[in-house]
């Protein structure tokens, strides 16, 4: 075998074990999704990702451990999220953009449904879950601060609770959507919700504007 053979065989290795990842995580989340966590057996993921239950657990120590893959991709859209605050220039557009990448992901409100409950009872899906939303309140809360330089948020409410109420806001809209059916538009459901955290969130007009306004 040539040094160049023997220096691809990880390379191909890694991306082997990948993509039997993706796979697992990818079938996890369709049942999740449809029949919910509990009841999700890891004999029905294996299944549907075409994989042993040997190849599983070399690669996933538990069911759990699928859930927590998951607040890992959530956790790096955080950090993006938090990385370009500092360029964003319009914030009402940004965290509306943002507010519809998370919520209408693919299978993601009646998944959240799941987890909340889960996480009650869990302790390692708890902490888990509870430090990854402490971790997109501080990525929104930065976004919401560059508002506030930029004058387009409320100065008289602390962005710290703003940010709580848009994460109140996507909690909600995802659990009540779930809850349900998913019968009905959930971009719909998303955008009415969003134009009414917004309209509480925005600069205030001052008392002179208002009564200009008014005048007209």
């Amino acid at each position: 075998m040539s040094l160049a053979t023997t220096l691809q065989v990880p390379g191909r290795r890694q991306r082997r074990r990948e993509e039997t990842e993706q796979r697992i995580l990818s079938a996890a989340v369709r049942l999740f999704e449809k029949q919910g966590y509990t009841s999700t057996t890891v004999e029905q993921i294996t299944e549907a990702a075409d994989v042993g239950k040997g190849t599983f657990f070399n690669d996933v120590p538990s069911k759990d451990h699928i859930l927590l893959s998951l607040f890992g991709m959530l956790r790096v859209e955080f950090d993006h999220l938090e990385r370009e605050a500092r360029e964003v220039t319009d914030v009402r557009a940004h965290l509306r953009a943002f507010a519809r990448r998370i919520v209408t992901a693919h299978g993601r409100p009646n998944i959240l449904r799941n987890v909340i409950g889960i996480a009650m009872t869990e302790p390692l899906i708890g902490t888990a879950f509870e430090s990854l939303v402490k971790r997109a309140r501080g990525a929104v809360t930065r976004i919401l601060e560059q508002g506030l330089r930029m004058n387009q948020v409320r100065t008289d409410v602390p962005v710290e609770i703003l940010a709580r109420n848009f994460q109140q806001f996507i909690f909600g809209t995802q659990v009540l959507y779930s809850i349900n059916g998913g019968k009905e538009d959930l971009q719909e459901w998303l955008d009415t919700m969003f134009e009414l955290f917004w309209n509480g969130a925005a600069t205030r007009p001052s008392s002179a504007k208002q009564k200009q306004a008014k005048r007209k």
